[in-house]
């Protein structure tokens, strides 16, 4: 993983790196930084500024970046383009097994270097590209960039168009932010020229005679891509044409037989694949260890609401990382307000009338600890499931219990920066504070829920978990029909109206939830792997009737996601199987915080999702 940005020539302007906005890239790569100027062959003469930080796990030593590219070994040959890397390259992982195994920079940049160097030759490089990432790549000599995303949208990447919205004038893994909030909320009037690159394709832009990069192109993914990108903001903003359009990529047959065995245990083998090449392909040590130290510290975590989707996650992952090993997983919840003294006299105190009743300094807010919250006994119950299960395993649950002053301080100085450009609404806001403070991974360790430790662990100094690798669930509603607006599609329009409503989900999921979580998660030096969003997975899961995915004849807790609980119930998971669909901002009790951070308005209307 790594922290990339890029600005653009008409920008710099001088030869002085702009050190200030580089601190919180710098937070996604803590491993190793460097920076390069880039001279364009331009009238203008003008030079463009890239960075890059990177977090290694294929080798004890960092692969640097940004890389300059050649075309062939030759010495003479001239340095071609300059590449910014921030991905995973999975489909080479059966090639680069083992401690010295080939960098995925390293990997994609050979692949350029042996192209034709042409537009279509370097586009044909990313299409084959089986993972999650986001790049640039600079031609200094054709004046031309390439950028873009995965087609899921698993790695964030950002832009800043210039104030006519006609040029791009920075690249970015996130929307650079000084140490101190107030100086980028003093910048909040040009806020409106960040945009989130659409997970939709990948584009050019073209350095013209001034000195200015013009979006010149635009690549769809897939027909699909064009046709529900093409009228989102950004591309209305640089009224972007399409260019060719590329078929899918070529992913290997998922090694089953449909005929001859069911999708439960297709899914389980795709899935277990998937965790498998995620797990593997990570890094030597953890955070805390020197490479050459033999670590035994946790290097994999799991973000755990001890819920479906994380309760499969941790059980698959513990088939593939190493039985000496443990396994953090790791529950957030938050101190929330509970009812006021006047419940309970026969009369429920609305909201209004308790925020009012605050406001006038007639009644004092009552507060619940973080761990009455739902999902921490959610966890805790799959925990001991886990340990049953595997009983070898030493699993680390790490409670995350965050106080309302902790969440006030965090949300202002830094939560708020990285969510940018994402919309500022409640539900959006609320879903980065939860996914922020459990990527930290900082809390009180548990490693069995037995009275004795149980009362002790209070004691105990805050644990932070050493894992450079978080497995996340995201992608299990999306395609399983996991939302109750699935059960509603379906009691409106059947099994069509819900396929209907899956596709879309896909198709949104970039700019929905990933790449903010991904600006989250990155923020501690950690990187986020997607199970449920291998390509071999969706590919599979897009060919399986609805009918097979889920039955809303059944209750909820049953109906919903009805294949994956089938397939817990395999890995012998009888209790996560059984669990209703919960979102995190009620599990986790970040929505119940404070009064005034409740849901409504615009929140309800864009996010009708997750009111479950």
């Amino acid at each position: 993983m790594c922290g990339i940005f890029f600005l653009a020539p008409a920008v710099v302007g001088t030869t002085e790196k702009p050190i200030s906005k580089l601190k919180s890239i710098e937070c996604r790569g803590p491993d190793l930084s460097n920076s390069v100027f880039i001279d364009f062959k331009s009238a203008t003469e003008t030079r463009g500024f890239a960075f890059c930080s990177v977090l290694s796990h294929q080798s004890a030593v960092p692969f640097p970046q940004p890389v300059w590219i050649k075309s062939s070994e030759d010495e003479r040959e001239p340095l071609r383009c300059l590449l910014l890397w921030n991905g995973e390259v999975y489909r080479h992982q059966e090639d680069t097994e083992g401690p010295e195994r080939t960098s995925d920079t390293e990997l994609v940049a050979n692949s350029i270097g042996n192209s034709g160097g042409g537009v279509e030759d370097l586009l044909s490089v990313f299409q084959d590209v089986t993972g999650p990432f986001a790049f640039v790549l600079i031609q200094p000599d054709q004046k031309r960039i390439f950028f873009g995303r995965d087609r899921f949208g698993r790695r964030s990447l950002v832009c800043k168009l210039a104030a006519g919205l006609t040029s791009l004038e920075c690249l970015s893994s996130l929307v650079p932010f000084e140490e101190s909030a107030d100086e980028i909320d003093a910048q909040g009037d040009t806020d409106s020229q960040w945009f989130e690159v659409p997970a939709s394709g990948i584009y050019t832009a073209l350095l013209d005679d001034l000195g200015h990069f013009c979006l010149e192109n635009w690549y769809p993914w897939s027909g699909k891509h064009l046709r529900y990108w093409e009228d989102c903001s950004f591309h209305k903003a640089c009224q972007l044409p399409a260019g060719l359009l590329y078929s899918n990529p070529q992913v290997d047959r998922p090694f089953y037989d449909s005929v001859q065995e069911d999708h439960v245990s297709a899914l389980l083998q795709l899935l277990s694949a998937a965790v498998k090449v995620r797990v593997g392909h990570s890094a030597t040590t953890c955070h805390q260890c020197a490479p050459s130290v033999d670590c035994r510290h946790a290097r994999i975590g799991v973000l755990f609401s001890g819920g479906l989707d994380s309760a499969v996650l941790a059980a698959l992952a513990d088939r593939y990382v190493p039985p000496d090993q443990p396994i953090d997983l790791i529950t957030v919840a938050f101190e929330h307000l509970t009812g006021s003294p006047r419940e309970g006299r026969g009369r429920k105190v609305s909201e209004r009338e308790t925020v009012n009743q605050q406001a006038e300094g007639f009644l004092s807010p009552q507060y619940a600890s973080p761990a009455c919250a739902p999902d921490r006994l959610t966890a805790l119950s799959t925990f001991e499931e886990l340990k049953r299960n595997a009983p070898h395993r030493l699993w680390h649950l790490v409670l995350v219990d965050v106080t309302l002053a902790e969440l006030k301080v965090s949300r202002q100085r830094r939560i708020r920066c990285l969510l940018k450009p994402s919309p500022l609404t409640t539900l959006n806001e609320n879903l980065a504070v939860a996914v922020w403070f459990a990527a930290r991974g900082k809390g009180r360790l548990l490693t069995s829920t037995s009275e004795q430790e149980a009362s002790a662990v209070t004691e105990t100094p805050p644990y932070i978990s050493p894992a450079k690798i978080l497995l996340v669930g995201s992608g299990a509603d999306e395609q399983l029909a996991g939302y109750s607006r699935h059960r509603t599609a379906f009691s409106r329009g059947g099994l069509e109206a819900v396929r209907r409503e899956l596709e879309l989900e896909m198709m949104r999921i970039s700019e929905r939830n990933l790449g903010r979580d991904d600006r989250m998660i990155s923020d501690h030096g950690r990187e986020a792997r997607f199970p449920f969003l291998d390509e071999a997975v969706v590919q599979f899961l897009s060919t399986v009737p609805i009918s097979d995915k889920a039955n809303f004849s059944l209750p909820r807790g049953q109906g919903e996601k009805r294949l994956l609980r089938l397939a817990a119930l395999r890995l012998g998971l009888s209790g996560a199987a059984a669990l209703p669909k919960r979102a995190m901002q009620f599990g986790t009790r970040i929505s119940k915080t404070e009064h005034t951070h409740t849901l409504h308005g615009a929140d309800r209307t864009f996010f009708v999702d997750d009111l479950d």
